[in-house]
């Protein structure tokens, strides 16, 4: 992911062996409805604003269920012989029924890693691709490409994204080892409504290299899949749009999306840049797209930038986040890394809350990750922060301050928040910010709301949630929330291979967590060795199915020094039947 670039590269030493098959693998049968991880993580003692209470550490595994076996509640899909242990199950560690099933053709392009996933009306899944290295400055393919799972045909398939001429391979350039890398990472994908129909869009934080652009050609920044005739999401050239595209097609592409030299200096073929864009999200009543930028755009601007496009690729708005100084008078640097929107949202008025990585001075800590809300006025087309940047005022059992790492607004237009102790793999409890009848969550709070013409002031605002899920912080550092609209639960999926759903509180109660499901991630490969986990998660609203990328990225064994040729690493898609599993 793009935080990986505030990280090392590398955690693991061991050569990664290959995971075996085992007896219990079953052939697929039609679905009718950057860092290592431990096996398991326990809590470090997060209590919400109290240092000295630990918390008690406990692990789903110490709690199977004791209900007879039945359909499985927990599926995963890849390649035969990748399933390990876990092969051998019919329960995960939870004691939730279990299945692995082997598709055939499940093949990811060399260099790929499963990445983030949106599901279609049809029930397809579809998954970007990202650098093994979980960082989108350090390529490890090729290629441009989305994968694509159909469960109803059981169908796997790799859509390769072409360049503006055509190529489908481009590599290089890098002094020593031009030819091994290149290609483009797909940074994030959505479900989107465009022009009375559905399509997935997708972006590209790295989408030019620096090679001759003449005659390779670039990748799409903003791209598009449709639906053929067959049934396969395929790419859609005519509606995706490059970094120069998107700077030109209006006036205000100008401040997001540049002109940009080549990597030798000279420009072969006029290319742009968009500086990084990372994740993206469709806003209710508009439809428009908003983007966070991770990368700077100039020297002024240390900080990345957030903007807002119409489907078709023009920038409606743009807004360059602040230089951010603390009160002890450093600079902190910022990068807009995840964006979700408010579907309660109304026109001229439509909400969104940005995740921020930042970091400090060399050497110093990483600061604690803040969130921030915004409004984007589609008549004016202004972007406005409507609070300040804030955290949730829990500490650890040290006294720091714990950061967010993912969030998520429900239908009612309640603010979930997944919570972790600042650079290390240790959770907290999971902050929650109750709707405020059709006002801003956190921008109608005092204490919490930005001033007109706010300019970068009160970084890390300590702004109390309504309620916290304690449950959640023995499970580990939060990669995921989703929410399943049939039972109302909020689906917490951790980097440990756990799944908590949560439920909203009632009007007088907290939210309810209920029993753990553990995936069994630790049966699939050793990971003391390999580096695989859970990305972020999508559910099939209809049926109630959520799905995971269980991504391998590259270790010492695959790629003991980059840039090195690409690797095919075994990448794997489990479902969890939510309903199944909150049945009484």
């Amino acid at each position: 992911m793009l935080g990986a670039l505030v990280c090392s590269l590398f955690g693991a030493t061991s050569p990664v062996t290959r995971a075996q098959p085992g007896p219990g693998v079953q052939r697929a049968a039609p679905d009718r409805s950057p860092r290592d991880t431990p096996p398991s993580e326990a809590t470090d003692g997060v209590r919400p604003g109290r240092p000295d209470v630990p918390a008690p550490s406990r692990s789903p595994r110490q709690r199977p269920l004791t209900a007879p076996l039945g359909p499985p509640v927990v599926t995963a899909y890849g390649a035969s012989g990748t399933f390990g242990g876990v092969g051998l199950r019919s329960a995960t560690p939870t004691g939730h029924p279990f299945a692995a099933h082997a598709v055939d053709g499940w093949r990811f392009l060399p260099g790929q890693s499963a990445y983030f996933p949106a599901v279609t009306p049809d029930g397809t899944v579809v998954m970007a691709n990202e650098p093994q290295t979980d960082n989108q400055l350090l390529p490890t393919a090729r290629q441009m490409v989305l994968s694509t799972f159909d469960p109803r045909r059981l169908a796997f398939r790799n859509e390769v994204i072409a360049t503006t001429t055509g190529r489908t391979e481009v590599s290089g350039p890098w002094a020593g080892a031009a030819g091994l890398v290149g290609g483009g990472d797909v940074s994030d994908v959505e479900l989107v409504r465009q022009d009375g129909g559905w399509r997935i869009a997708f972006t590209s934080a790295m989408p030019y290299w620096g090679w001759d652009a003449e005659a390779a050609g670039v990748y799409p920044t903003l791209g598009y899949l449709r639906r053929d005739r067959g049934g396969d999401w395929v790419a859609d050239p005519r509606r995706s749009r490059t970094a120069l595209d998107l700077a030109r097609r209006s006036h205000r592409g100008a401040p997001a999306c540049q002109q940009e030299a080549t990597a030798s200096g000279r420009v072969s073929a006029p290319v742009g840049t968009c500086h990084m864009p990372a994740e993206l999200a469709q806003l209710p009543r508009s439809r428009a797209l908003v983007v966070t930028q991770y990368a700077s755009s100039d020297a002024a601007t240390p900080s990345g930038r957030i903007s807002v496009l119409d489907p078709a690729g023009q920038v409606l708005a743009s807004y360059a986040y602040p230089r951010i100084s603390l009160p002890d008078g450093k600079r902190l640097v910022v990068h807009p890394r995840e964006v979700n929107a408010d579907p309660t949202g109304r026109r001229g008025e439509e909400r969104f809350v940005v995740i921020f990585d930042a970091v400090g001075a060399p050497g110093a800590p990483t600061p604690p990750f803040a969130m921030q809300e915004f409004r984007y006025d589609d008549r004016a087309r202004t972007i406005r922060p409507v609070s300040v940047p804030v955290l949730s005022g829990d500490v650890a059992a040290n006294g720091s301050p714990v950061g967010f790492e993912t969030a998520q607004y429900a239908r009612d237009g309640s603010l979930w928040a997944a919570q972790a102790r600042t650079g290390t793999l240790h959770g907290a409890p999971v902050a929650v910010y109750r709707a405020a009848g059709g006002r801003a969550v956190l921008g109608g709070r005092p204490g919490c709301s930005a001033p007109q013409g706010w300019h970068g002031e009160r970084w890390a605002t300590a702004c109390a949630p309504d309620a916290r899920v304690a449950a959640a912080a023995p499970l580990g550092v939060g990669r995921s929330l989703v929410e399943d609209h049939a039972t109302g639960a909020m689906l917490l999926t951790t980097m440990s291979g756990v799944v908590l759903p949560m439920l909203p509180p009632g009007d007088a109660t907290s939210p309810r967590a209920l029993p753990p499901i553990d995936l069994g991630l630790d049966g699939l490969v050793d990971r003391r060795v390999a580096r695989i986990g859970p990305r972020k998660t999508a559910i099939d609203q209809r049926t109630g199915s959520l799905w995971i990328p269980v991504q391998q990225l590259a270790s010492h064994a695959s790629c003991s020094t980059w840039p090195c040729a690409p690797a095919a690493l075994d990448q794997w898609l489990f479902r969890v039947d939510v309903r199944a599993a909150l049945r009484p």
